[in-house]
């Protein structure tokens, strides 16, 4: 989990913002209750990069889902974002919940068909969150003191304090996600970069930076039958309006992350496409310093809130396509809360004359 906020702030308007996630054409999602195997999906999103080349393929914001989901997670979200199996298989709190042992699956291989067991994890762990590489899921584990490994399939992240939420925090995070170390040593940073080995489902076969970054699928996964496809090319598009025109001339069967709400209605309204709204991950709010006048008097953030029109903003702003939380946070991530209890929603005709007077 990613969100924090403090008391010393007040949450004035939260806007659960359901993000796009892709626009499809209809006939790629024909049959899609009785998946078969083979095809290839042609994805168009935004181009990333970044200093370190690894952590920055695999844990950037627009990146992430692109080479992670290829080498696969210890463990990723299941129903309602509860913890799945996945190459770890199970955790234990131990000493007095101070250090957590994570079990891990038999029989994996990486793609070079080395085998996938705790010194790897370790290796792993320990090379994202060193600070120098500066990993954007670094406040999440910073209880983590060291990591230590009991035979092939048990690792153990010893903390310097309690912090019952380091089993979530995996989930999407780049310490999650198990590479090579054999091939990173062999290979060198850069060239591994371009093309990173995983135990997932699919292998990199290509990887133009900011331009195209082809999988293939791994025929020696370890969960039978799966990938369905048998490829998946990311097409990456500086601007919303190309990658749109791509879609239409037949170059591609998915777009993510569209930028522009134009262009969502612009999908929407295009005969033969579906716009999918997951469960929203981002949230965007207003912060107040209650540590400097005037904000330092209750009323004055009182008066802010009661004064703000949420609704207004999201329908001037956003065309009226995100919804409107009471929480600091939004529905595709944990601990949502759509009304939180004694929350002073916006109610200005009733409170505008209490309003001048409040900077009394």
């Amino acid at each position: 989990m990613k969100t924090y906020w403090k008391r010393s702030t007040i949450l004035v308007v939260v806007f659960a913002t359901a993000i796009l996630a892709s626009v499809t054409s209809a006939g790629a999602l024909a049959n899609a209750s009785a998946p078969k195997s083979g095809g290839t999906l042609t994805s168009w999103s935004s181009p990333e990069r970044g200093p370190d080349l690894i952590v920055d393929r695999l844990d950037s914001d627009r990146g992430c889902n692109r080479v992670q989901r290829a080498l696969r997670p210890a463990v990723r979200a299941g129903a309602q974002w509860r913890r799945a199996a996945d190459l770890a298989t199970g955790y234990q709190w131990i000493d007095k919940n101070l250090a957590l042992k994570i079990t891990l699956r038999h029989g994996v291989t990486f793609t070079t068909a080395r085998r996938f067991n705790a010194s790897a994890v370790e290796y792993n762990i320990d090379r994202d969150l060193t600070p120098s590489y500066a990993c954007h899921c670094a406040a999440n584990f910073s209880a983590v003191s060291s990591v230590t490994i009991s035979g092939n399939y048990t690792v153990t992240l010893h903390l310097s304090r309690l912090f019952s939420p380091l089993p979530s925090a995996f989930i999407n995070a780049i310490p999650g996600y198990i590479y090579s170390p054999t091939a990173l040593q062999s290979e060198g940073e850069q060239q591994f970069s371009e093309k990173p080995v995983g135990a997932g489902p699919f292998e990199v076969q290509s990887d133009v930076a900011n331009s195209t970054l082809t999988l293939v699928k791994n025929p020696g996964y370890w969960e039978k039958g799966h990938p369905y496809l048998s490829g998946l090319t990311f097409q990456s598009e500086g601007e919303d309006s190309s990658a749109l025109l791509s879609m239409q001339s037949g170059e591609g069967q998915a777009i993510t992350g569209l930028a522009q709400i134009t262009s969502i209605t612009q999908a929407k309204s295009t005969p033969g496409w579906q716009v999918i709204a997951p469960p929203s991950q981002l949230w965007e709010f207003v912060s107040l310093n209650q540590n400097a006048a005037p904000f330092s008097n209750i009323l004055a953030r009182e008066a802010i809130t009661y004064a703000t029109n949420p609704k207004q903003i999201t329908d001037v702003l956003y065309h009226g396509y995100y919804p409107i939380t009471e929480g600091p946070s939004s529905s595709g991530q944990l601990f949502y809360e759509w009304k939180v209890p004694g929350y002073n929603a916006y109610n200005w005709p009733r409170h505008r004359n209490w309003l001048v007077s409040s900077e009394d």
